[in-house]
């Protein structure tokens, strides 16, 4: 079976890694906000899943993404995850049938990340969790460690390239209403909570 590079960074014994997936982690679940029903868009092998059933067990979830051997990974993963095969810009659910939509380091990899938005605004009734590479930071780290040089540290499934700024002006202009902003040590990612109404309130970044 193919690797994917999630479950290689998932799995990676790098102590560096395994600092930064923990402050990744601990950064997303840490909103102050009170969901019952969560769908992770473009869920892999299930690791975000996973942390988000360890810390919240009464939250019903529910896993989508275009790969079945990724799929049949993460139920055992997140014993507890309801999967469906679904690309995330097609999703087979409901108008507003989960009070939170997360997509954890997907948009990146998707030609149409518009498209994934606006799947991801349909499937919600109350907010987006998101995340992506924090671009400058990604690819220094990268080439500290080796990797790609020739591409000056892009990751060759990325298709978009973000930033602590170009995220939220993106996600702004398509619709979303930006609650809060994190970026966690050591800056690698950049995540941001959105509520899907068009409200102007905005909160803080850290």
């Amino acid at each position: 079976m193919t690797i994917s590079s999630n479950l290689r960074k998932h799995q990676s014994k790098n102590p560096l890694k395994r600092i930064a997936l923990k402050n990744f982690y601990r950064e997303v679940f840490s909103f102050q906000i009170d969901v019952q029903t969560v769908l992770d868009a473009g869920c892999g092998e299930g690791f975000g899943a996973q942390q988000m059933q360890d810390r919240f067990p009464a939250v019903r979830i529910y896993g989508a993404d275009i790969s079945l051997p990724a799929l049949i990974h993460s139920r055992q993963v997140a014993d507890r995850l309801s999967t469906a095969q679904a690309d995330s810009t097609h999703l087979p659910f409901g108008e507003g049938q989960f009070d939170l939509v997360m997509s954890l380091e997907v948009l990146e990899h998707l030609p149409e990340p518009e498209a994934a938005l606006e799947a991801y605004k349909q499937a919600a009734n109350r907010y987006l969790l998101l995340s992506v590479p924090n671009d400058p930071v990604f690819r220094a780290l990268r080439m500290l460690e080796g990797s790609d040089l020739l591409r000056l540290g892009d990751h060759p499934e990325h298709v978009n390239h973000w930033n602590l700024f170009t995220f939220p002006k993106f996600l702004r202009r398509n619709g979303l209403r930006i609650l809060e902003i994190r970026v966690p040590f050591p800056f690698v990612w950049v995540i941001v909570l959105c509520a899907v109404d068009d409200g102007s309130q905005e909160m803080r970044t850290r």
